[in-house]
């Protein structure tokens, strides 16, 4: 039988679009969508595939029970000392010079990061700036003339309006998957600092720092976690 995977996607960090997504509006900000508004997926896909990258991290870690995470390949069970780590994650660019968003738990313990494109160049990552609160992490590649993501207006996101991903689930790269906005504001337990959106869009382990986007291409969240009886 399947299992459903309900994500709960982090959407704080588009409270600062950073200066530098691509701007419509004099606030720099993607306009409203109009109630009702059909996506064109293909569109969406074609749009933002090119800025979402697959990210992979190499390096050393404790596991334990308490913060076992599926993208990052250890045993559920606690161990004494580091055991080496081979994990992947999705990301994605947000300036043409080289700035990339992604889960600040996909390159927790990260010795090497590379960063792979959609037109398939890697890079190797330099981390800029981690946030474990809000789950978030800045990453900088050197390359110039990035496509890049536009940030989206959270604030008019609603209950029932229809979004997207796109990212690497299992390693599978540029994949999309689409599905609606199940709740907004949900508090998680040690992630209560907060607000999450609750989506029904399938996703997987990889998809972990992929963007949420909603029917404009636009950004409205981070894929942070995912809710299964399995775990």
């Amino acid at each position: 039988m399947k299992r459903q995977r309900w994500p709960l996607t982090v959407a704080v960090l588009l409270c600062c679009a950073l200066g530098t997504a691509q701007a419509e509006q004099p606030d720099g900000l993607a306009a409203a969508l109009p109630g009702g508004f059909t996506p064109n997926y293909r569109a969406i896909a074609e749009r933002a595939g090119p800025a979402v990258v697959g990210i992979e991290v190499v390096g050393m870690r404790t596991p334990s029970a308490l913060d076992w995470d599926p993208d990052n390949g250890l045993p559920a069970l606690p161990f004494k000392g580091k055991l080496p780590f081979h994990g992947q994650g999705s990301g994605f660019i947000i300036s043409s010079d080289g700035l990339v968003l992604t889960s600040a738990h996909v390159i927790q313990g990260a010795r090497r990061i590379t960063v792979r494109l959609g037109d398939r160049r890697q890079f190797r990552a330099q981390v800029l700036g981690i946030d474990a609160t809000t789950d978030v992490a800045v990453l900088r590649v050197d390359a110039k003339d990035l496509p890049v993501l536009r940030m989206g207006r959270v604030d008019q996101l609603q209950v029932g309006d229809p979004v997207v991903t796109i990212g690497s689930p299992f390693g599978l790269e540029q994949s999309v998957s689409h599905g609606i906005v199940s709740a907004k504001g949900r508090a998680l337990p040690g992630f209560a600092a907060v607000p999450h959106i609750q989506t029904d869009v399938p996703v997987n382990p990889g998809h972990s720092g992929g963007p949420l986007l909603d029917a404009s291409a636009s950004v409205v969240g981070i894929n942070s976690q995912i809710y299964t009886f399995s775990g």
